[in-house]
């Protein structure tokens, strides 16, 4: 019994970090939508989509692609990653910079890179549907 209450208490304190964490904030809509360009990719190819000429439903997309992108990358990261990270996004870094900063092992590298590869992935489907990309590529 007591095994039960700290495991649940310990699932409801996680719980509470992940909701309340700082960095989850970094995919709100405010910031979304002040942005005139939207530079997608990383080193292999980069793509501008003006966010002006986004749908309402493209930007809910993005803004739901990036929020899971932000919450898969937190979950690769240890407390001490994760505060740096944290901290060098507040202080105006980008992402690509912020992940730089940290000192990741092989297999964090690895899987963080998978994941911004299915990010550009998803966001260059939404481009396309919105006929921003030439869908031949």
């Amino acid at each position: 019994m007591i095994q039960i209450i700290k495991i649940s208490s310990t699932l409801f304190l996680v719980t509470c970090l992940v909701i309340f964490s700082p960095v989850m904030n970094l995919a709100s809509a405010d910031k979304l939508s002040n942005l005139s360009n939207l530079s997608i990719g990383n080193t292999r190819e980069t793509i501008n989509i003006s966010v002006e000429k986004l749908t309402p439903q493209a930007r809910q997309k993005m803004q739901a692609i990036r929020q899971r992108r932000n919450r898969e990358i937190i979950e690769i990261l240890d407390d001490t990653q994760l505060q740096k990270f944290s901290h060098d996004l507040h202080t105006g870094k980008n992402l690509n910079q912020a992940l730089a900063e940290l000192e990741l092992n092989t297999e964090q590298e690895n899987l963080i890179n998978a994941i911004i590869d299915f990010t550009d992935f998803k966001v260059q489907e939404i481009a396309i549907d919105n006929n921003f990309l030439d869908s031949r590529k």
